[in-house]
């Protein structure tokens, strides 16, 4: 019998790289999130400690995900000490997932928030859009995806703010995002990142007028 989304399997883990500073990405193989949407989620479980969301960092090629972790508390530490061949259990894909919307997107992310942006730029990409991200974080050694992003929209459609002024704009990503909001060339937002940065990104959207905000919250409710 088919496995369902929700019921807890054993998937291995293919390959391990350091993103940033305490930031681990582990790619895995399993076929039932090869059809999640961007900015959708799974719940990892190591056994003896807590379940905890994890955003999907890259969906495909193939039966292929990666899931994006920072070093933080229990659970996160070690997830990020797994090796290849390794196995945890995961639930999902959850969520609804970003749905694309608008021809002028601004894509912002914090830290390890980025994390379910990056399959929603390739998927911008590939319908033929070349939205703006903005990139946030602390310092630039805990950046992640910088590469990657680059990559797929070209160094002139990605922004970095970090708040010690190590990489691009000394600041915070929402202070950046701030300006380009105000240039109203942008239709629609995406975000992810921590609440706080959330909340000032809505507030200067419906002030800005923009009529599609979407951005992806990972809390744990039980």
């Amino acid at each position: 019998m088919p496995l369902r989304s929700g019921a807890l399997r054993a998937v291995e883990v293919l390959e391990v790289a350091e993103e940033a500073r305490d930031i681990t990405t582990l790619k895995l193989r399993d076929p039932l999130c090869a059809s999640a949407r961007p900015g959708q989620f799974v719940m990892v479980y190591v056994p003896g400690l807590e379940e905890v969301p994890m955003s999907l960092s890259a969906i495909g090629p193939g039966p292929q995900i990666a899931i994006t972790v920072k070093a933080v508390g229990e659970t996160t530490k070690a997830l990020s000490e797994l090796q290849p061949g390794s196995k945890l259990g995961l639930r999902g894909p959850f969520g609804r997932g970003f749905k694309p919307i608008g021809r002028k997107p601004l894509v912002v992310g914090g830290g390890v928030g980025l994390a379910p942006l990056m399959p929603l730029i390739e998927v911008l990409a590939s319908s033929g859009l070349k939205p703006t991200l903005i990139m946030g974080a602390r310092t630039a050694d805990e950046l992640p995806f910088l590469a990657r992003a680059r990559g797929v929209l070209g160094p002139e459609h990605v922004e970095v703010a970090t708040e010690d002024g190590s990489l691009g704009f000394r600041g915070l990503a929402t202070e950046l995002a701030g300006r380009r909001l105000s240039e109203g060339h942008y239709d629609a937002l995406y975000a992810c990142g921590p609440e706080p940065m959330l909340v000032k990104l809505l507030e200067m959207a419906l002030s800005a007028g923009l009529g599609h905000v979407q951005m992806s919250l990972e809390r744990l409710v039980k």
